[in-house]
């Protein structure tokens, strides 16, 4: 069988004893050609057997609402979960994804970016997580960053740069925790974020 041509109409198929089996799927396959999904407004229905999630976007997504909430509780501020309103390069060039900016009013009064948090889906940091915290850092004037992992140990990494310091903090969430306790440990998380800030 050859693959489909965009824009042409999908391939029709009539359920029967021999393709039975294959029913599942065909239907699945159908649902995709046609855009659609499992939600139905017109009263139909489709047996889902499972649901596959991204992890590390829930993580990101979960702990830069969580954490930015609690920094607002006790710091003020705004927190921009998902910033990407930041560039490595002039021109608005190659633009910076940390999961969360925390700003906060400057000496005029405007709001500057004071904490930057990466949320890292796993238990063991790479140089990777550290470069791209650097990055983070010295584009937003920032003298420390924060990633935060799911597992693992904590620690500080001292990068020195010409004329000062800059640290990157590596922080643990334990996601095991029920969901008072996890939401205390966010809490105390935020206050820590709070006191390294200049």
């Amino acid at each position: 069988m050859n693959p489909p041509v965009p824009g042409a109409p999908a391939p029709v198929w009539q359920p029967s004893r021999l393709n039975q089996r294959y029913q599942p799927v065909l239907a699945l396959a159908a649902l995709i050609l046609e855009g659609a999904s499992y939600e139905f407004e017109d009263g139909r229905t489709v047996s889902v057997d499972g649901l596959v999630f991204r992890m590390w976007q829930v993580y990101e997504d979960f702990l830069g609402r969580a954490l930015g909430e609690a920094l607002v509780r006790a710091v003020g501020g705004r927190a921009e979960p998902a910033d990407r309103n930041h560039y490595l390069a002039v021109g608005r060039r190659h633009v910076l994804k940390p999961d969360l900016v925390h700003y906060l009013p400057g000496s005029s009064g405007v709001p500057v970016p004071a904490i930057v948090v990466d949320a890292k889906y796993k238990r063991d940091f790479r140089r990777e997580d550290l470069y791209q915290m650097l990055a983070y850092c010295v584009r937003l004037g920032l003298d420390d960053g924060h990633l935060v992992y799911a597992g693992g140990r904590p620690g500080v990494v001292r990068v020195p740069v010409p004329g000062k310091e800059i640290r990157l903090h590596r922080h643990v969430l334990d996601l095991s925790l029920a969901h008072g306790e996890l939401g205390r440990r966010i809490d105390a998380l935020a206050e820590t974020l709070a006191r390294v800030r200049p």
